[in-house]
């Protein structure tokens, strides 16, 4: 199977950008890249321009080209793969990767978080979910996305902040400190803003996210209320976790570091930090996958609504 193969790819794909990592076989790092969006669930089209620009820029950094993408072995963990069409999308692809082998996001999270060990992760980027692998069986929680779900992620406290400040236009909420700091960052207001998100996707909503954090900080009551409840959903997601018994626990995701401080005390307590990335779980995974170390079959143990096709 690997007989010309002579790398290992990672890629991590979400709602805001995708990035990239190739190693060799004795894990010396050799390139690193970053590209855009990449969850395929939105544009699938899109996700697989994002994985390819990644990688271009992976390889460039190792001083190779297209020609070698043939040579790497892909390990490829995207957001929305949970979704049945958005797997198919991606896994029916015509890549130009000695191999692929395609996982959600959450699952090489918590690879990278715990050496490949027992574990689990909440995820808090764009979106937000958790995933569990405890005693051989894998979980999904919570990864029904934006708008649906998602909430204590970036694109769901943006949509909350414009909901809210929408309100406070009318009269019909609490005046915000939002009201100012949206305008300034739309460069207009009320219905304005409404027509420059008319097809916006989640990582759009997720760039406001940074206006609810500093006015939260600075008292804003309306900002404060929207992280405090995004962040009692993370407590609450995590507390559900803790009681299957996993043996660490890890937030990750652009987020994590910002609302860890507003988590509740006893879910601040129960956390570990990540002893890896998830690019580094990426490669692990394709590893695993390498050297048939998995027993789980691929599509099934990431399609399904949150418990383990062995359960």
């Amino acid at each position: 199977m690997v007989s010309n193969a002579r790398f290992l790819l990672g890629i991590d794909g979400g709602g805001t950008c995708c990035r990239a990592q190739l190693v060799s076989f004795d894990d010396e790092v050799l390139g690193n890249g970053q590209a855009g969006p990449a969850n395929p669930s939105r544009d699938p089209e899109r996700t697989r321009k994002s994985i390819l620009a990644a990688t271009e820029l992976a390889f460039s950094d190792a001083g190779l080209g297209r020609r070698d993408f043939g040579d790497a072995i892909a390990g490829i963990g995207l957001a929305g793969v949970n979704v049945p069409a958005a797997y198919e999308a991606i896994s029916g692809w015509q890549h130009p990767y000695h191999s692929m082998h395609l996982t959600t996001d959450m699952q090489i999270a918590c690879y990278g978080s715990h050496g490949n060990s027992d574990g689990a992760v909440i995820i808090s980027g764009t979106g937000c979910s958790g995933y569990s692998s405890i005693d051989g069986i894998q979980r999904i929680h919570s990864a029904f996305g934006f708008p649906f779900g998602d909430k204590g992620g970036a694109a769901w406290i943006g949509l909350s902040a414009l909901r809210e400040t929408f309100l406070a236009y009318d009269k019909l909420g609490p005046a915000t400190a939002l009201e100012e700091d949206l305008s300034t960052f739309f460069d207009a207001t009320g219905i304005g803003i409404v027509e420059k998100l008319a097809s916006a996707q989640p990582y759009e909503y997720g760039r406001l996210s940074p206006l609810v954090f500093a006015a939260a900080n600075n008292g804003d009551e309306v900002s404060m209320a929207i992280v405090s409840d995004s962040a009692d959903h993370i407590s609450g997601l995590a507390r559900m976790i803790w009681g299957l018994h996993p043996t660490r626990l890890s937030l990750v995701g652009g987020l994590g570091q910002t609302i860890e401080p507003w988590l509740a005390a006893d879910v601040r307590e129960i956390l570990s930090p990540a002893l890896h990335t998830p690019l580094d779980g990426a490669i692990l995974y394709a590893q695993e996958q390498l050297t048939g170390a998995t027993g789980v079959d691929e599509r099934r143990a990431i399609v399904g609504s949150g418990r383990s096709p062995h359960e």
